[in-house]
């Protein structure tokens, strides 16, 4: 006989498929119903373009703000759901009072948890290696943030780390994300490292219908931590002939088209806003190299994986979850962090090197189908939900 079918909550703030951890949810979603495992979500917010299966989701503000958890805790007897699966939710009341009353769990899908600032970098540039506490107020200083602000983030950080604790698992979608958890104190046995799949599931070999028709690729937010300011910087050092492709929007894009302006590339850089997840595929194809030049540490990076699902190298600096995919030397390269010059000479070489980038695009192919499946992730997730129900 198999495993008994298990209907499970989710709580995100939103189900706008903006955000990684959006995206996840909505294919995750869609892979426990596919199985037979009910999902119900519930969001603090409804936005436009959300993902809301009739007669599956709900809407409560209170699972992201301060304030009672009663209406949730209503919501879970009425559903009599066997577990509770917390994504981006900030009400560590909620939380706290859910771990009594069910079976629960959460997926860390970025810093926020143990950054008050989220992006884990000082006014410097550089990475964060402290736990949440006072430090976080000397760091939000420098960012000119007002000082009852700051004290009020990081008391909701302290708060949601010690929600956290009282969760029977914490997923980590990389070896980064443990290691900042281990920082703030959470309990080495709680925490399962989980790494994310590809959410555009491709189960054929790379389609090659497309031209290359551009060397270099962007895809992401346009906001100043995903640092497509320094590729633009190491875009100008490339030879003329070099181009590049940016899909995304964000508030600094139009700086960003600025820059390109400043740098002489309006010819070279190619900015096409925001793309369908489910068009996007395309640009990976027409592309030679994907750039990942991400200041922040990411907590994982999808796109990464949507590069290796189309044979394509990656060229990314070496910060956060990345190299829980990118194998230096095997699917890309990394360059120092925050290092134009580094970026641009891995650059060089691989735009040069049409047999390495063949080399890499397979290698990195072959570990997805290896490592990132969803058939892999989701046999992983469901033994951890019937570990945590029996």
């Amino acid at each position: 006989m198999g495993a008994e079918n298990i209907t499970s909550i989710h709580v995100n703030e939103s189900g706008a498929p903006t955000g990684g951890a959006e995206r996840y949810l909505i294919a995750l979603h869609q892979s426990l119903e596919q199985s037979g495992n009910p999902a119900i979500l519930v969001y603090s917010r409804n936005e436009p373009e959300t993902y809301a299966p009739a007669g599956k989701t709900f809407f409560l503000s209170e699972v992201d703000s301060e304030g009672t958890a009663a209406g949730f805790l209503n919501l879970i007897r009425k559903q009599s759901p066997k577990v509770i699966h917390f994504h981006n939710a900030g009400n560590p009341g909620v939380i706290s009072q859910t771990a009594i009353a069910k079976p629960s769990l959460r997926t860390v899908h970025d810093s926020r948890l143990f950054c008050p600032m989220e992006f884990r970098n000082k006014k410097d540039g550089a990475l964060c290696r402290e736990a949440a506490g006072p430090g976080c107020l000397i760091c939000m200083d420098e960012f000119g943030l007002d000082q009852n602000e700051a004290v009020a983030k990081l008391s909701q950080s302290l708060k949601s780390i010690e929600a956290a604790k009282q969760l029977a698992i914490i997923l980590a979608p990389s070896n980064y994300i443990r290691e900042q958890l281990l920082l703030n104190g959470l309990n080495e046995e709680k925490i399962v490292v989980l790494p994310h799949y590809l959410l555009n599931e491709i189960n054929h070999e790379p389609l090659s219908n497309q031209a290359e028709t551009t060397d270099l690729l962007f895809v992401g937010r346009v906001v100043k931590p995903k640092g497509l300011h320094l590729l633009l910087e190491s875009m100008a050092q490339l030879p003329e002939t070099t181009s590049l492709t940016v899909v995304g929007d964000g508030p600094d894009l139009n700086a960003n088209k600025n820059l390109a302006l400043a740098f002489g590339l309006e010819k070279r850089v190619n900015f096409i806003g925001w793309v369908d997840p489910k068009k996007v595929n395309q640009y990976y194809q027409q592309a030679r190299i994907l750039v990942v030049p991400s200041m922040f540490p990411e907590a994982f990076g999808l796109v990464g994986l949507e590069a290796m699902a189309n044979a394509k190298p990656v060229v990314a600096f070496d910060s956060g979850g990345i190299n829980q995919w990118l194998v230096d030397g095997a699917n890309g390269f990394f360059a120092t962090r925050g290092d134009t010059a580094s970026l641009t000479e891995k650059l060089s070489h691989l735009l040069s090197d049409q047999p390495m980038r063949e080399s890499f695009g397979k290698q990195g192919f072959q570990m997805l189908q290896e490592q990132f499946t969803q058939k892999t992730h989701m046999a992983k997730l469901l033994t951890i939900y019937q570990e945590i129900t029996n």
